[in-house]
C-alpha cells in the first residue's frame, strides 16, 4: 500500500523532539527492541489514563456523576486517537 498522496505520519516518542528524552534514558537502561516497544506503549498507556482521570474530575466537579462519565469517556477516545495517529502506540 502506498503513502503517496497522504499526509506524513507522526514518529512517536522516537520524533526529533523526543528522542533526546527517552533515548538517553533508554540507553541507560539497555532497552531494546520488544522491550523498548512495550515501556513506550506503557507510557503512552499512563498519558491517556492520566488525562482521562482529569477530565473525568473537571467534568464531575462541573455537570456531576454524568459530566465525570462523559468527560472520562470523551477524553479517553480523544486522547486515544491522538495516540495512534500520532503513533505513540504501536
Amino acid at each position: 500500500m502506498s503513502r503517496r498522496g497522504k499526509k506524513p505520519r507522526g514518529k512517536g516518542f522516537s520524533s526529533d523532539e523526543n528522542r533526546p528524552f527517552y533515548g538517553r534514558f533508554l540507553q541507560l537502561t539497555h532497552v531494546r527492541g520488544r522491550e523498548k516497544r512495550q515501556f513506550l506503549n506503557r507510557i503512552s498507556g499512563a498519558i491517556i489514563a492520566s488525562l482521562a482521570i482529569v477530565a473525568a474530575v473537571m467534568g464531575y466537579s462541573w455537570f456531576g456523576w454524568i459530566g465525570g462519565i462523559v468527560g472520562f469517556l470523551v477524553a479517553d477516545s480523544i486522547v486515544g486517537v491522538w495516540q495512534v495517529n500520532g503513533r505513540y502506540i504501536r
